[in-house]
C-alpha cells in the first residue's frame, strides 16, 4: 500500500470517525433529554402517589363517616319506633282533637258571623227607633 492509498484511507477513516463521534454525541443529547423527561415523568408520578394517598385518607374518613351517620340514623328509627309504640295512640289521640277543634272553630266563626249580622241589624233597627223618638 502506498503512503497516498494510506493517507486516504486514513482520512476515510477519520471521516468516519468523525461522523461517528458526531452521532454518538446526539445519541448523548438524546439520551440526556430522555432521561430528563424520565426524572421528570418519575417526580409526577411521585406527586400522584401522594395525591392517590391522600385521597385514600379522605375515602377512609368519609367511609368512617358514613358508617357513623348510618348507625346513627339506625339509632333514631329505633328512638322513633319506640316513640312510636309507646305514644302513637295519645299522638293520634291529640291530632284527632285538633281536628276536632278546628271544626269546631269553623261552625264557631259561622255561628258568630250570623250572630253579628243579626246584631247589626238590631243596631240599625235601634237607631232607627231613636232617631224617630227624638224627632217626636
Amino acid at each position: 500500500m502506498t503512503e497516498k492509498e494510506r493517507d486516504t484511507l486514513l482520512l476515510k477513516i477519520a471521516t468516519k470517525i468523525d461522523s461517528i463521534d458526531e452521532k454518538v454525541n446526539k445519541l448523548g443529547e438524546r439520551m440526556t433529554a430522555l432521561e430528563e423527561r424520565v426524572t421528570a415523568l418519575e417526580e409526577r408520578v411521585t406527586a400522584l402517589e401522594e395525591e392517590m394517598t391522600a385521597l385514600k385518607e379522605k375515602v377512609t374518613k368519609l367511609d368512617k363517616k358514613l358508617e357513623e351517620t348510618y348507625q346513627e340514623m339506625r339509632r333514631i328509627s329505633a328512638d322513633v319506633a319506640h316513640i312510636e309504640i309507646d305514644h302513637g295512640s295519645k299522638i293520634q289521640a291529640l291530632l284527632d282533637s285538633q281536628v276536632g277543634i278546628i271544626k269546631n272553630q269553623d261552625s264557631f266563626k259561622k255561628e258568630f258571623k250570623s250572630i253579628k249580622e243579626i246584631l247589626d241589624n238590631h243596631a240599625s233597627r235601634i237607631y232607627f227607633v231613636e232617631s224617630k223618638v227624638k224627632n217626636l
